[in-house]
């Protein structure tokens, strides 16, 4: 099954649009299961999705593991865009380092109009 994208919208926006979906689930499964199983299951099955996504991808590209992880995190910077502020520290062809400044990611906490 490919995993839909649309590339016109920001990776957080989608994040946003996901967790309208995916936070009332969870909610729902927390209060059948209990947190810590409902959470136990959920991260279970979005790791297990998350591998395959990038299993499928990586078997689509060609190049050395390096080079698939260099042309995924270009192509996904111009979908992150401002929303992760990095300094770059250093990049050469065996390494890439910086520093994660600010993630709009971390401020963004999906309410519903019961939280």
């Amino acid at each position: 099954m490919e995993t839909p994208v649309n590339a016109n919208i920001s990776l957080l926006d989608e994040v946003k649009i996901q967790a309208r979906v995916l936070v009332p689930v969870l909610r729902a499964l927390r209060s059948e299961l209990g947190a810590e199983r409902a959470n136990l299951l959920v991260i279970n099955a979005l790791r297990e999705w998350s591998h395959e996504v990038f299993r499928r991808i990586g078997a689509s590209m060609t190049g050395s593991a390096k080079e698939k992880w260099a042309a995924l995190t270009w192509e996904a910077a111009a979908r992150i865009g401002t929303d992760i502020d990095t300094q770059m520290l250093r990049v050469e062809p065996d390494a890439v380092e910086f520093n994660m400044k600010g993630a709009s990611y971390c401020d963004f906490r999906y309410r519903t109009k019961s939280s």
